[in-house]
Order: C-alpha cells, then structure tokens, then sequence
C-alpha cells in the first residue's frame, strides 16, 4: 500500500533541498569566519559543515523515488522507510545545534534572519521525512502481519505467502480468478443464469399430456 500523495511530497522535499543548499554554503562561510575572533576554543568545523549530509540524503532519496516511480508507474513504499527514518534524524541531530548553539556563538544582526531561511525547508523535509517512514512502517508490518508460513505436504519445508492476489477476468464478469490459475465463481453473481424459466420448464409437460390425450382419442 503506498501513499497516494507521495510523489509530490518527494518533489516537495527535493525542491526544498534545493532551496537550502544556497543558504548553507554562506551561512558556512561566516560561521568558519566568525571562529577566528576565538583564540581559546576556537572551532575547525562548525554545525553547518554537517548540515549537508541530510540534505544529500533527500535529494539522493527523492531521487531514487522519483526514478522508482517513472520506471515502474508506482512509489517504492515502505521499500525507502529506512531512508526517510535516517534522513529525518539527521535533520534532528543538526537543526538542534544549529539554534541551539551556533546562533547565539555569532552575534551578528542579519545571521539569526539567514538561518531562518536555512532552517525553513530543512524543517520541512524532517517532517515529511518523518511522516513518510510512520506511514510506510505501518504500511510495512501490515504487509508482513499477513504473511503466513505453510509447509509443503511432499518435501516438509516451510515456505511464507502472503495473502492471495485476485485479478477479475474479462470473459465472465460473475467469475474470478487467482493468479494460479483457478478460476471460482463470485458469490454475489446469481445461480443458474442460462437456466430456463419457470414458465418453458412447464409448457413441455403441457405439451407432452395434450399430444398423449389426442394419441387416445385417435385409438378409441
């Protein structure tokens, strides 16, 4: 089961990857600049030089996505779970630092607003992140819960299937059939549908009783 709205959401984040990148890389370069006024505990690498690996992982996975959904007409599903779980850690483990200490280390007047707009579509993608692994874990253990293991009655190994697929056939709208083969008929479809009505099942015994009565006056 996949979402139905999940390729946009997958365009949504790349797009808001995009839309960060040009923020990050000066926001990187005053937060380098602004360690050398430290001369005790003076940084080499600040937050922001790790703010790039969850947007990289976005555009990597909305990517993929997006190809996923061309090649076969259909989203991945819970398939990049793991993926959206990853990426929105990372964005948590990132934007906390980042207003948590890194805005406060620079006191410049304009840092705080360009920050904001950095922040703005990074928070957006961990939600969507976010929202996309609940989503597609649930889909995922449905999926799993309804798998059963049977065992074959001639070698005795266990093997697992999933519920069986049901496709409708196109001669007979009153039947079905599984992907094996085996055709059944629908149980809302009426019995006996080229059967002969109540009225030309009786008129043959009419018949054959007028033609037996003519036989016997003809003898008599």
């Amino acid at each position: 089961m996949n979402m139905a709205h999940e390729r946009s959401l997958r365009v949504l984040m790349l797009i808001g990857a995009a839309v960060a990148t040009p923020f990050l890389i000066p926001t990187t370069i005053i937060s380098l600049n602004s360690e050398s006024r430290y001369y005790y505990d003076h940084r080499t690498v600040t937050t922001f030089c790790f703010a790039y690996f969850p947007l990289a992982l976005t555009a990597l996975a909305s990517t993929l996505s997006l190809l996923h959904y061309r090649k076969y007409g259909r989203s991945p599903g819970h398939r990049f779970a793991h993926f959206d779980a990853f990426a929105s850690a990372l964005y948590l483990g990132v934007l906390g630092p980042i207003w948590g200490i890194e805005v406060d280390r620079i006191s410049d007047g304009g840092y705080g607003l360009l920050v904001g707009y950095l922040t703005a579509p990074m928070i957006l993608n961990m939600i969507i992140h976010f929202y996309c692994f609940v989503y597609n874990a649930r889909s995922a253990w449905v999926a799993f819960s309804n798998r059963k293991t049977h065992e074959c009655p001639n070698c005795h190994q266990n093997f697992v299937s999933g519920p069986p697929q049901v496709r409708q056939t196109a001669q007979d709208p009153s039947e079905y059939s599984l992907l094996r083969g085996e055709t059944y008929l629908d149980e809302n479809a009426v019995p006996y549908s080229n059967a002969r009505s109540s009225d030309d099942q009786i008129r043959p015994e009419s018949d054959e009783k007028g033609e037996s009565k003519g036989k016997a006056a003809l003898d008599v």
